[in-house]
């Protein structure tokens, strides 16, 4: 939490908390969607993307319950279309130079 002094002015000059979000936790925004530019594949167009994640055996040694198990973790965003992993660096790249044409 942080603390916010509330000046001189204020009669009570007691300090007031803020809640603010645990440490991990993202903020939360009002932001609307309708205004924001949908991304589309760079190699086929589609927009629709599914999560891609690489799973990992762990040996009941190194579990914390003592039994084999597997872990799920998640390394981007793959075109439902064409299966082209997405990278963000090209998009933008692409983006930039339909920009720059007259």
């Amino acid at each position: 939490m942080a603390v916010i002094d509330l000046g001189k002015n204020n009669p009570n000059r007691q300090m007031q908390r803020q809640r603010q979000p645990a440490a991990g936790q993202p903020m939360q925004m009002n932001i609307d969607l309708k205004n924001c530019e949908d991304i589309m594949c760079p190699s086929c167009g589609s927009e629709i993307f599914i999560d891609a994640s690489k799973l990992k055996y762990i040996s009941p040694l190194q579990s914390p319950t003592g039994k084999p198990t597997v872990a799920a973790v998640v390394v981007g965003k793959v075109c439902a279309s064409c299966n082209e992993l997405f990278n963000p660096d090209v998009w933008k790249r692409l983006k930039e130079l339909k920009e720059e044409k007259p």
